[in-house]
C-alpha cells in the first residue's frame, strides 16, 4: 500500500512545495541526532532530535529563526 508523508510546519502549519516535499522524505533515512539539516529549495529547517533530544521537528522558511529559539529554550 502506498504512503504519503505529510510534514507541516510546526508554527504556522504550512506545508511544502513538492520538491521540498521530496528533500524532506529524503532526510527521513539520515542517520542524524540532535542536528539542523536544510530541506531545499523550499529552505525549510529540520531539527532532528530522535532520542534524548525530542522529537523531530519541522519549520517553513518564514519560522527557522522560531524554531531554533524554541528549541534553546
Amino acid at each position: 500500500m502506498p504512503v504519503r508523508m505529510i510534514f507541516r510546519c510546526q508554527f504556522c502549519a504550512a506545508v511544502p512545495d513538492p520538491e521540498t516535499q521530496r528533500s524532506l522524505e529524503h532526510q527521513l533515512r539520515e542517520l542524524v541526532c540532535g542536528e539542523y539539516l536544510d530541506a531545499l529549495p523550499g529552505r525549510w529547517l529540520v531539527w532532528h532530535g530522535r532520542g534524548p533530544f525530542g522529537p523531530t521537528r519541522y519549520a517553513c522558511a518564514e519560522h527557522r529563526g522560531d524554531l531554533t529559539a524554541y528549541l534553546r529554550e
